[in-house]
């Protein structure tokens, strides 16, 4: 009896323990599986955070990088050499892609050269923490930016004209002109002129036309005329005919190309004018002339004999060893062509740098200048001085005949390298045709004449003055980066 009933009560239990067993398993399975979901959304969170943070680092560092390079192209100290920018901390990688005028970019990483017109800084910034779980989106970001850049104009000039009041019936005529330089060189023309700049036929210079108080007109018929560097105006500049700019314009008036005249740099619209250049005065002291004797010692050179045409005095110029000065002040100024310093023509081999102060100087048709040595360089100034002294400063002109020539420059004479010469006067300097000059002009006009002359800019100084450099420039490179015109996030 007893054991009947255990054994019903046994089978009675058997079913509800089979249940049991599988609410258990159940449980644990979803348990499970709720893990496993808990586990991949814990890992993507991961993810996507560290993704997150690793793209703000990028972004970071891409933007430092963009501003990084940037700040060294602006610096002098920090002179690009390939157009790609690294670093590490933090970490990026920029490049800079150039643009010539206005056409395409670069599609390979230069640095900005004198005919730059605008750069692209492409900068790629590298996190400090990469992305975890596989998660690399926001390892590495990229910027991309846009800026124009305004070149430099030359600072120190081949020719150099300051007019004023007392030559203002003269306006500066460079003519048939063609002006060149070693490479590397500009051989800057600077105008202080309120009458625009007008070219002639076949002009060309190798370097910038700066304009500080007009425009240009550069229309000069089917012949054309060239400027091979940039075009600095206060006024507008029409460049028309066979005109033609391998630079870039950048006036502050309105400017036009007409077909077909071409600017290769493209015409832009200047904020400022061209800085003006003060004007130096150049007393004529000799005692100024540091390193120069004085010749005669102790006079002047006054009488009619020796100022005029005397093969004396050239013979004596040719026999100097050591730096001379004459002083020839004495011979007068009447600018007529009667008195003044007359250098007598013919051969001049020069063995020490010389100078001549007079107030009106003439060079002979054919003189030649030439060295004793061919590889030693010769310095040759013709100074008509400034004596006057005005605030601020400018050319103060005495000669009030002869059209306001303080020298004047016959035809066929030649300057031979390695002599350099220069020509400083507060009034008009005429040069005669065919000509073979090198040196530089520093004037308050100049007036080319009688077809092509050749001019070879070779940099000139005043002893006791602060001309220096010969009003001639150097290498111009690229000037003010302007702010950006474009700027994004992302390749370009």
């Amino acid at each position: 009896m007893l054991l009947t009933r255990l054994l019903r009560r046994a089978r009675s239990t058997e079913g509800e323990s089979g249940s049991a067993l599988l609410a258990v398993i159940a449980v644990m399975g979803v348990t499970a599986i709720l893990l496993v979901v808990f586990g991949l959304v814990t890992v993507n969170n991961l993810g996507n955070t560290s993704a997150h943070r690793a793209g703000v680092q990028a972004q970071a560092a891409a933007e430092a990088g963009l501003a990084d390079t940037l700040a060294k192209l602006q610096s002098a100290s920090t002179p690009c050499s390939s157009g790609v920018y690294t670093a590490s901390t933090p970490g990026y990688t920029a490049k800079v892609y150039v643009r010539s005028g206005t056409g395409a970019f670069s599609t390979t990483p230069s640095c900005p050269v004198t005919a730059t017109t605008a750069i692209r800084i492409v900068s790629t910034g590298t996190a400090a923490n990469a992305g975890v779980a596989g998660n690399d989106r926001g390892d590495t970001r990229t910027v991309t930016a846009e800026y124009p850049i305004t070149p430099s104009a030359s600072t120190t000039y081949a020719i150099y004209i300051h007019r004023t009041d007392s030559v203002s019936s003269h306006t500066t005529n460079i003519g048939e002109v063609k002006l060149t330089t070693s490479a590397g060189r500009n051989a800057g023309v600077y105008f202080n002129e309120t009458t625009d700049f007008t070219c002639s036929p076949r002009m060309e210079i190798q370097g910038d036309l700066i304009l500080s108080q007009a425009g240009a007109k550069l229309n000069a018929g089917a012949s054309g005329c060239t400027v091979k560097g940039n075009v600095f105006s206060k006024g507008s500049v029409l460049v028309a005919n066979q005109g033609r700019v391998e630079g870039g314009v950048w006036s502050v008036g309105a400017s036009s190309v007409t077909s077909p005249g071409v600017v290769l740099g493209g015409v832009h619209t200047a904020t400022a004018p061209p800085a003006s250049v003060p004007w130096v005065d150049v007393t004529g002291d000799p005692a100024s002339w540091t390193g120069y004797s004085r010749w005669p010692s102790g006079w002047a050179i006054d009488d009619s004999g020796e100022c005029q045409h005397n093969e004396y005095i050239r013979d004596q110029i040719n026999s100097f060893t050591t730096p001379t000065v004459i002083d020839a002040r004495g011979c007068g100024y009447e600018g007529s062509g009667v008195g003044g310093f007359k250098l007598k023509n013919g051969t001049y081999t020069l063995k020490t740098n010389v100078a001549i102060i007079a107030y009106d100087i003439q060079i002979g048709d054919g003189t030649t200048f030439s060295s004793s040595s061919s590889s030693t360089d010769r310095r040759l100034h013709f100074i008509s001085p400034d004596t006057t002294v005005s605030t601020p400063t400018k050319p103060d002109c005495r000669i009030t005949a002869g059209g306001n020539y303080g020298i004047r420059v016959e035809a066929n004479v030649r300057v031979n390298a390695p002599v350099a010469a220069m020509l400083y006067s507060p009034c008009r300097i005429q040069m005669g045709g065919n000509l073979n000059w090198r040196g530089s002009l520093y004037a308050a006009a100049v007036n080319f004449t009688g077809g092509t002359q050749n001019f070879f800019y070779e940099p000139m100084s005043i002893p006791g003055s602060s001309i220096s450099g010969g009003g001639g420039g150097g290498t111009t490179g690229p000037g003010g980066i302007g702010p950006a015109t474009s700027y994004r996030d992302g390749a370009p």
